[in-house]
C-alpha cells in the first residue's frame, strides 16, 4: 500500500504543480531564478548565512521553472524523494506506519507551502537521510559520535533544520531504557546545538541573533489571511515531523491489534486522505493569481491578440495584467487608439512599472522583476 501511496503522491503531485498550482512556477520563473548560474561567484552569495548550501541547492533547481512541466517533475521527485525517507525513519522507530503518516506532510507542503517547496522538501530531505544513517548505525557509542558531528556539519548545510535532528536525537536517546544512562552524553548533546548556533553568529556570520537560530525557516508574517495559514503550516508540519516518529515511544504502546492496523480500514484512511488533500487544495486555490498567471504566461509567449481578447472578455484588476495589456496593444501597433477601451485603474503605472514599496517581503527581487520587464 506504501508504495502504491508514493506512486500516486509522484503522479498527484506532478499534476498539481502542472496544472491547478501552475501559477506558482509561472511566478517564482519570472524572478531572476530563471536563468542558469554556474561558478563560485554564484556559490559565495549563498554562503552569508547559515543554510547557504541547501539555499543554493533551492536556487539551482528552481532554474527549471523556466519550463513549466519540468518544474513540476522537479517539485513532484523531490517530494517524493522526501517521503520515502520520512517512511524509513517511521518504519525504525514505530511499530505501525501507515500511508497517511507518510503523506500528511507531504500534503501539507504540495498545497500551503506551495511558493517555498523547494527549500522545505531539499531541507527535511537531508534532515530524514541524516537521521537515517543515525538509526542505521548499530553501536550506541558511534551513534553518539555520529550525532555529534552531524550538529556542525547540518547547520552549515541546512541552517535552521538542524534543529529537526537535534530534537529527534534527544528524544531518541532519552527514550531509551534506563533513562539514567548516558546522562553526561544526553545533556551535553543539548548544550553542544545551542552553542553552534551562538558561536556561528559571534565569529562566523554577520547576522541577527534569531536569524543565526532559525535562518532560512524565518518565516515573512504579514498582516493577511494567507500569511496567517502558511505560519499556521510551517507550524503544524514542524509539530508533526518532530512529535509523530516518536509518538509509540512516548506513550509507551504495546497493544499490537489497534485500529490502524487492520485491513479492512485501508480503504477510510485512503479516502480521508483523498478528502484532506482536496479540502487543502480547494481552500490554497487562488484563483485571483491563476488568472494573473494566465496573462504572465501568454506575455511569455508573445501571444498579443490572446490577451487582448482575454482582457476584453475577462478585465483583471491586477497591476501586472494590465501593464501586460497595455503591452500587446503596443505590440499590436494600438496603444494610443484602444488603451482607453481597456480598464486603467492603476493609470501610468500600468504603463511604466514602479518599484516594490519598502515594506513588502522581497524588495529586491520585485525591483529586479519590474526592472526588467520596463
Amino acid at each position: 500500500m506504501h508504495y502504491v501511496g508514493l506512486l500516486l503522491l509522484l503522479i498527484l503531485t506532478f499534476i498539481t504543480y502542472n496544472w491547478v498550482f501552475d501559477y506558482t512556477i509561472v511566478y517564482l520563473r519570472e524572478s531572476s531564478y530563471s536563468f542558469f548560474m554556474f561558478g563560485s561567484e554564484f556559490l559565495v552569495e549563498f554562503l552569508d548565512h547559515p543554510g547557504g548550501l541547501l539555499r543554493y541547492a533551492s536556487r539551482f533547481f528552481a532554474q527549471f521553472y523556466h519550463y513549466k512541466w519540468l518544474g513540476a517533475l522537479v517539485n513532484s521527485w523531490f517530494i517524493t524523494c522526501f517521503a520515502v525517507l520520512f517512511h524509513l525513519v517511521l518504519r525504525r522507530l514505530r511499530r505501525t506506519v501507515w500511508v497517511l503518516h507518510t503523506l500528511l506532510p507531504c500534503i501539507l507542503i504540495v498545497t500551503v507551502l506551495r511558493y517555498n517547496v523547494l527549500q522545505v522538501t531539499l531541507g527535511l530531505l537531508t534532515i530524514c537521510g541524516a537521521f537515517l544513517g543515525y538509526l542505521l548505525l548499530p553501536r550506541k557509542v558511534v551513534r553518539q559520535v555520529y550525532a555529534l558531528i552531524a550538529i556542525p556539519a547540518l547547520y552549515l548545510i541546512t541552517g535552521g533544520y538542524f534543529w529537526f535532528f537535534v530534537v529527534w536525537v534527544i528524544i531518541s536517546e532519552w527514550s531509551d531504557r534506563p533513562r539514567s544512562s548516558n546522562l553526561t552524553f544526553k545533556v551535553l548533546y543539548a548544550v553542544l546545538a545551542v552553542c553552534v548556533p551562538l558561536a556561528a553568529y559571534r565569529w562566523l556570520f554577520l547576522i541577527p541573533l534569531s536569524n543565526a537560530f532559525t535562518y532560512p525557516l524565518n518565516v515573512y508574517v504579514a498582516k493577511s489571511s494567507s500569511s496567517v495559514i502558511m505560519l499556521s503550516a510551517y507550524v503544524l508540519l514542524a509539530g508533526y515531523m518532530l512529535l509523530v516518529p516518536f509518538a509509540e515511544r512516548i506513550s509507551r504502546t504495546t497493544r499490537a491489534g489497534s485500529i490502524s492496523d487492520s485491513t479492512r480500514h485501508m480503504a477510510v484512511r485512503v479516502v480521508l486522505l483523498i478528502v484532506l488533500a482536496g479540502l487543502l487544495l480547494g481552500m490554497s486555490y487562488d484563483s485571483a493569481v491563476d488568472e494573473s498567471a494566465d496573462y504572465h504566461e501568454l506575455y511569455k509567449r508573445r501571444q498579443w491578440d490572446a490577451i487582448l481578447k482575454k482582457a476584453k472578455h475577462n478585465p483583471s484588476p491586477d497591476l501586472m495584467s494590465q501593464f501586460i495589456t497595455n503591452r500587446a496593444l503596443f505590440h499590436k501597433g494600438n496603444l494610443l487608439e484602444e488603451m482607453f477601451n481597456y480598464p486603467q485603474v492603476w493609470g501610468t503605472r500600468g504603463l511604466v512599472l514602479d518599484f516594490a514599496e519598502a515594506s513588502t517581503a522581497d524588495v529586491a527581487e520585485t525591483d529586479l522583476r519590474r526592472a526588467m520587464l520596463n
